[in-house]
């Protein structure tokens, strides 16, 4: 058995002290020199820029335990957690915006008899500017291997991914919520590889099936791959593979309105976005 931890702990400050007035076309110091009345609110500034002179700040650990009970037995158990706040530019209607995803998260993964497996879950909390939402992700894979012949085997797999999503905690909040409820995702996967070896040549067949949510339908992708070691220092390798992109919760759920009426110093045009999710 060994066990190991690690701390870390990082900090910038800003290059630069002033922030871009759209309205003023002009850099600012002082927030109650704003264009828009929205930034010369204390509380506004408090909440939205909760360290204004600070670019980045991380802190994280981890710790790790590594257990071996026999030959052909393995298993790591890790866990840990981050946090995180970014300040950056981002559009010409606000002179920068904070970013913060605080998270935890823990693993269990090994390798005993031919089968090797992985769980992990990790939870946390994502806001971008006023726009917040709550999160949990979990991650469950299993296969076995099987050597039909010395130079022959087959390795199934089962693979199943489950993902939350929140924002009903901040209802009645200043923050903006995206989804406007909670939603969930989740796929499952079934695979099988078939991997030969004969002479310098090596054959690599594998085929994939996704069941997803939504799009509610099977998803089907392969990969064929032919190596030739012709000696120490050289090999040639062609493959051909097939995959899909996953489906997405913003793709999904996202349901977001913005409106700007005019006139405003910094947006003297109307503007109206809409963003809806298509399952």
């Amino acid at each position: 058995m060994s066990v190991s931890g690690s701390v870390n702990y990082q900090t910038r400050g800003r290059a630069k002290s002033e922030f871009f007035d759209a309205g003023h076309r002009n850099f600012i110091t002082d927030f109650s020199q704003a264009s828009v009345p929205n930034w010369r609110d204390p509380e506004w500034i408090k909440e939205v820029y909760p360290t204004p002179d600070r670019a980045i700040e991380k802190l994280g650990s981890n710790v790790n335990i590594n257990y071996s009970p026999m030959k052909g037995a393995d298993f790591h158990l890790s866990g840990g957690f981050s946090k995180t706040q970014n300040l950056f530019g981002f559009s010409t209607q606000a002179p920068a915006i904070t970013t913060t995803n605080d998270n935890k998260y823990g693993m269990l993964s090994g390798e005993v008899k031919g089968f090797s497996f992985l769980s992990s879950v990790v939870s946390g909390s994502q806001r971008l500017s006023r726009e917040v939402y709550d999160y949990t992700y979990f991650d469950e894979y299993v296969d076995y291997n099987i050597e039909v012949t010395d130079n022959f085997s087959l390795r199934p797999a089962i693979n199943f991914q489950q993902a939350s999503i929140s924002d009903t905690k901040y209802a009645g909040t200043v923050l903006t919520r995206p989804f406007q409820g909670r939603f969930e995702m989740y796929n499952l996967g079934l695979s099988v590889k078939a991997d030969y070896t004969a002479g310098g040549f090596r054959f690599i067949a594998a085929l994939r099936g996704d069941k997803f949510k939504y799009p509610d339908d099977w998803y089907f992708s392969h990969q064929l791959i032919a190596n030739y070691q012709v000696n120490k220092n050289n090999t040639f390798r062609a493959i051909v593979a097939r995959s899909n992109g996953g489906s997405y919760m913003e793709d999904t759920y996202f349901n977001l309105t913005s409106v700007t009426k005019p006139p405003t110093p910094s947006h003297p045009f109307k503007n109206e976005i809409r963003l809806f999710g298509n399952k």
